[in-house]
């Protein structure tokens, strides 16, 4: 049939144009040959411009020497400041800010070092710092807060912190467990904050259960209590304008255990000049 002999006489054309094109290649291609070709002969290679270069010898890294620590004048304490204060189980000490005049300010070499606990807060301006004290730390003695002129070392008390008579002996676990962390509040972890006109938020708790938030002014010479309630006051924050003291209410401080948080239960914001939140 005529639709079938189409393909068949199409594919032998095809064929034989594949073969005519494979004798014309293969006039065209060189043919090989068992004979051994010609070996290259040995010529002389052109000149380059490039020059070989020597690597330069590796030298070890010479170690910088070490800066010569520079010498601490030898001059006393500034009476106009700024000065450096820190404490030490002995007592507290301040400085010029070249190492200089270092001065003990307070002396406590009598006490036991082991036992004894510092915590320091420096005002922005008038050369006072307020220094927490606590003389047994393990025996939850009452912390007592005093304010610290330099440079002469003036030490004034502003109060104590705590009532003297807390029986930490004849309690149970419940109220010795809340009792540690009313004195961890106002002691260990008292975050005293002067603002920047020179006022002094911290807490206490002489008047109450439970810790509070009070605010000293060395310029009128002026306590007030800012807070009153069941929770232990943390954490004191004043606004950039001075007008109020952030600071957290805690349930529990959890003082002594290991890893545990503050058990938070509020955010207050004290305003600094009245007794209201």
């Amino acid at each position: 049939m005529f639709y079938c002999a189409q393909p068949r006489f199409m594919f032998t054309l095809a064929l034989l144009a594949l073969a005519a094109l494979g004798c014309k290649l293969s006039e065209r291609l060189p043919t090989t040959s068992s004979t051994p070709s010609p070996q290259p002969r040995h010529t002389t290679p052109p000149t380059s411009s490039t020059q070989a270069v020597t690597p330069a010898p590796i030298q070890p890294i010479q170690a910088s020497p070490a800066p010569t620590p520079a010498s601490i004048p030898e001059r006393p304490l500034s009476t106009q400041g700024p000065w450096w204060v820190y404490s030490s189980p002995e007592g507290i000490w301040t400085l010029n800010p070249d190492g200089s005049g270092v001065t003990l300010l307070l002396d406590r070499f009598e006490t036991e070092a082991d036992k004894h606990l510092f915590r320091l807060a420096a005002a922005p301006a008038g050369g006072m710092v307020a220094a927490l004290e606590v003389e047994d730390s393990p025996a939850y003695s009452p912390p007592r807060l005093s304010i610290l002129t330099l440079p002469e070392g003036k030490l004034r008390l502003l109060a104590q912190l705590l009532p003297q008579d807390v029986d930490y002996g004849n309690m149970d676990e419940e109220a010795l467990d809340l009792a540690r962390d009313r004195w961890a509040a106002v002691a260990a972890c008292n975050e005293m904050a002067w603002s920047t006109d020179g006022r002094l938020a911290f807490n206490a708790a002489f008047e109450g259960p439970s810790a509070d938030l009070y605010v000293y002014s060395p310029a009128e010479d002026r306590l007030l209590r800012l807070t009153s309630g069941p929770t232990q006051s943390v954490g004191p924050v004043w606004s950039p304008d001075n007008q109020y003291i952030l600071h957290g209410g805690v349930e529990r401080l959890y003082h002594e255990y290991s890893g545990a948080g503050y058990d938070y239960a509020a955010f207050w914001a004290a305003r600094a000049d009245v007794s209201s939140v």
